[in-house]
C-alpha cells in the first residue's frame, strides 16, 4: 500500500486541489461574494437572510462540476497510463488485489468528497469574515450547512461507488470510463421512458420516476420548512398594515412592540453587536431616515418602517427553521446503504479479475450491456406507437440490437478492441527448445 500511496499522492494531491480552486472559482465569479463592504447597518434585515441563503442553499452545481472534474481526471489517469507503463506494471506490485482496490476507493472517494468539504469551509470561513466586518455574529452557521454538506457528500459516494463498479468490469484504459458513462447513461434513459410506456400504471411510473430524478438531479435546495413564507409575509404584512391604518383613524398613540413584537420569529439566534438582532431595528429605521435624508419624522412612521423590516425578516428567517435536519433523509441513506452495497461487490469481484482476459473481467457484463441496450430501443419504440405491427417489429429489432452487442463484445480467438476500435492481435506463444 505504501508502493501505491508514494506511486498516485502526487497526482491525486493536484487534482484535489485544482478542483477546489475550480469551485471556489466558480462562487467568486459571478458575484464576488456578498458585497458585505456596501451593506449599511439599516440593511440587515434584507443581508442576513440572504448571505444565509448563499451559503445554507444546496446548490448541485457543484457536484456536477466535481462528477465532471472525476470524469476527465479519470480519462486523463488511464491514458497516461496506458502511454507508459500499461496496467501490466500494477501487476508487478507487491498488492493484493482487493487491497488496490480498496486503495483507489480510498483515493477516489478523497478527490471527490474533500474539495466539497474544502468549498463548504471557505465558504463558511467568507462568510463568518464578512459578518464580522458588519458585527454580525451566526452562532448556528455551520450547523446549518453541516446537514447539507452530509447530504451532498452521501449522493458524491453513490455516484463514485456506481462509478467504480461499472468501470472494473471493464479491462481496457479510458473504454473503463466510456463503458461506465454508457450504463449509467442508457438505464436513465430507460428509466425516464418507463412513464410513456406505460401511461396507465401510476404507482410504478411514479416509483420511477421519483427513484430516477433523485439520483440523476437532486434538487437545489434548503431544509426549509416546506410552508409558503411569501404567503405568511402577505397575510402577516396586511395585518400590521391594517394596525396602522386603524390607529390613524382613531388617532392612537401606539408604540413599535404594538405593531410587532416577533410573533412570526422562528427563534434563531443572530447578534449585532453581541446583542440580538431584534433589538436593533427601531435604530435601523431612524437610521435609515437619516441616511436617505428625509426631513424629521414621527416616531410613529419610523416605528412602521421598523416593524415592516422587522416582520420580513422573521417571515424570511423561517426558511432556515429546520437548520438541524438533513434534508430527505431518507433519500440520503438509500444513496448511502446503494454506495455502500456497490462498494462491498465492486472489492469481492476484484479479488475474481483475471489479467488474461479481455474487454470485460466478467462474462455477464456483455449480457448486461446488451439487455440495456434492448430495453432502451424497446422503450423508444414502444413509447411512439400505438400501432400493434410495429410494437412487433420494434420488438424484434430490440432483440435483434441484444443479440448483435453481445456478439460484438464477445472476443474473437482472443482478440480485444483497443481505444481506435480496432482488434488487437493475439498475443502468440513462442516455446522455446530446451538445447541438447
Amino acid at each position: 500500500m505504501k508502493k501505491l500511496f508514494k506511486k498516485e499522492w502526487k497526482f491525486y494531491g493536484a487534482a484535489i486541489v485544482l478542483i477546489t480552486l475550480v469551485l471556489i472559482g466558480y462562487d467568486i465569479a459571478p458575484e464576488e461574494v456578498w458585497y458585505s463592504d456596501e451593506v449599511a447597518p439599516y440593511e440587515l434585515s434584507w443581508w442576513i437572510p440572504s448571505m444565509i441563503r448563499g451559503v445554507y442553499c444546496g446548490d448541485t452545481t457543484i457536484i456536477v462540476i466535481i462528477a465532471i472534474a472525476y470524469v476527465l481526471i479519470k480519462c486523463h489517469h488511464y491514458w497516461n497510463e496506458r502511454n507508459s507503463y500499461g496496467r501490466d506494471f500494477k501487476l508487478t506490485l507487491p498488492v493484493k488485489k482487493r487491497a488496490m482496490e480498496g486503495f483507489y476507493l480510498l483515493a477516489d472517494m478523497t478527490l471527490v468528497m474533500l474539495p466539497c468539504v474544502l468549498y463548504r469551509v471557505w465558504q463558511y470561513t467568507v462568510a463568518v469574515s464578512d459578518m464580522e466586518k458588519l458585527h454580525v455574529e451566526i452562532p448556528w452557521l455551520w450547523s446549518a450547512m453541516l446537514p447539507l454538506l452530509l447530504a451532498d457528500l452521501a449522493y458524491l459516494f453513490m455516484l463514485l461507488a456506481v462509478f467504480r463498479f461499472l468501470e472494473g468490469l471493464i479491462v481496457n484504459g479510458v473504454w473503463k470510463v466510456a463503458g461506465a458513462a454508457a450504463v449509467i447513461a442508457l438505464f436513465l434513459l430507460g428509466m425516464l421512458l418507463v412513464e410513456s410506456v406505460f401511461p396507465n400504471e401510476e404507482d410504478l411510473t411514479d416509483i420511477v420516476s421519483e427513484f430516477t430524478w433523485d439520483f440523476c438531479m437532486p434538487e437545489d435546495r434548503y431544509t426549509g420548512t416546506g410552508i409558503d413564507t411569501w404567503e405568511i409575509w402577505e397575510n402577516a404584512e396586511q395585518e400590521l398594515l391594517d394596525k396602522i391604518y386603524n390607529s390613524r383613524e382613531e388617532d392612537v398613540s401606539i408604540q413599535f412592540e404594538q405593531l410587532y413584537n416577533g410573533e412570526m420569529s422562528p427563534n434563531l439566534e443572530v447578534l449585532y453587536n453581541e446583542k440580538p438582532l431584534e433589538q436593533s431595528f427601531y435604530a435601523f429605521a431612524e437610521d435609515q431616515w437619516k441616511e436617505l435624508g428625509l426631513r424629521e419624522n414621527s416616531s410613529a412612521e419610523i416605528a412602521k418602517e421598523a416593524a415592516l423590516d422587522w416582520l420580513r425578516y422573521d417571515c424570511e428567517m423561517q426558511e432556515f427553521a429546520n437548520y438541524k435536519e438533513i434534508p430527505n433523509v431518507e433519500i440520503a441513506w438509500v444513496r448511502l446503504v446503494l454506495a455502500v452495497s456497490m462498494c462491498i461487490l465492486n472489492l469481492w469481484l476484484a479479488g475474481k479479475r483475471e489479467a488474461s482476459r479481455t474487454i470485460f473481467y466478467f462474462d455477464f457484463v456483455k449480457y448486461m450491456y446488451g439487455l440495456l441496450i434492448g430495453i432502451v430501443i424497446l422503450f423508444m419504440g414502444l413509447a411512439n406507437t400505438q400501432v400493434m405491427w410495429y410494437k412487433v417489429l420494434v420488438g424484434i429489432s430490440a432483440v435483434c440490437a441484444a443479440v448483435l452487442c453481445v456478439y460484438w463484445m464477445t472476443p474473437k480467438d482472443g482478440a480485444s478492441f483497443g481505444m481506435n476500435g480496432k482488434k488487437r492481435e493475439k498475443n502468440k506463444k513462442y516455446k522455446v527448445e530446451k538445447s541438447c
